[in-house]
C-alpha cells in the first residue's frame, strides 16, 4: 500500500490532535441540536428520544478540559504576544469545558434541574468563556497571519451563538443549531486542509530520508 494513498494513515494523523477532535465534537454537538429540533418540529418525535444524540455528544466532550491543559503547556510560539494570546484563549476553553462537565455532573448524575438558577448561571458562564475565545481569535489570526475568509466566516457564525448563550435569551433551536452546524462544518473542513498539508510535508521528508536501493 502506498503511504500517500493510505486513507487509514491520513485518518489517524487527522484525529491525532486535540484541535481536530474539538472541531469534530462541535460538529456532533450542533448536528445533534439541529437534528433534535427537526425531529420534534417535523416528525413529532418524543422529546426524550430526541435527546439521545445530545447525550452522546456530552459523553465525547467529558474531561476535554484536560486536553486543554495539555495544549496550554505545549504553547511554543516565539513571539511573546502570540504566546500570551494563545494561552489566554486556551484558558478560556479550559474553563468552558470544565464548567460544562460540572453542569453535566450536576444535572445528569446528581439530578439537579437544568432550570435551576445556579445551573443557568453556569451555562451562561460557559458561553461567556467561549465568546472571549472567539474575540481573542481575531487578533491572534492577524498576528500569526493565518486568517482566511472561511475562518473569518466561521468566527462570525460563532459570535451570535455564543452571544445568545451568554445573554440567556431563548431563540429557535433550529436557527441556533443551523448556525453552529455551519460553523462546525467549516471548522472541520479547514482543519482537514491544514492537517493534510502537514501530512504531505511529513511524507516528502520521509521520501527524502529513504535511501535508494540499487
Amino acid at each position: 500500500m502506498v503511504f500517500e494513498d493510505d486513507a487509514l494513515a491520513k485518518a489517524v494523523f487527522f484525529l491525532s490532535t486535540t484541535e481536530t477532535r474539538s472541531q469534530l465534537y462541535r460538529l456532533l454537538q450542533y448536528g445533534s441540536k439541529f437534528t433534535k429540533w427537526a425531529f420534534i418540529q417535523h416528525w413529532q418525535l418524543d422529546r426524550d428520544a430526541a435527546n439521545a444524540p445530545s447525550n452522546v455528544t456530552q459523553f465525547f466532550r467529558f474531561l476535554q478540559f484536560l486536553e486543554m491543559a495539555d495544549l496550554y503547556r505545549n504553547v511554543r510560539e516565539p513571539l511573546r504576544a502570540v504566546r500570551v494570546l494563545r494561552r489566554l484563549r486556551i484558558t478560556c476553553f479550559f474553563f468552558f469545558y470544565l464548567i460544562e462537565n460540572y453542569v453535566v455532573l450536576r444535572t445528569r448524575v446528581l439530578g439537579v434541574s437544568p432550570r435551576d438558577p445556579f445551573i443557568r448561571r453556569l451555562r451562561r458562564g460557559c458561553n461567556g468563556f467561549w465568546l472571549m475565545s472567539i474575540l481573542l481569535a481575531f487578533p491572534l489570526d492577524r498576528m500569526m497571519q493565518r486568517g482566511t475568509m472561511l475562518s473569518t466566516i466561521k468566527k462570525l457564525l460563532d459570535l451570535p451563538v455564543a452571544s445568545v448563550g451568554l445573554s440567556g435569551l431563548r431563540v429557535s433551536d433550529g436557527l441556533f443549531g443551523a448556525l453552529g452546524l455551519a460553523s462546525a462544518q467549516i471548522g472541520v473542513y479547514t482543519r482537514w486542509v491544514e492537517v493534510m498539508a502537514k501530512f504531505q510535508q511529513q511524507h516528502l521528508k520521509r521520501l527524502g530520508a529513504t535511501p535508494d536501493i540499487a
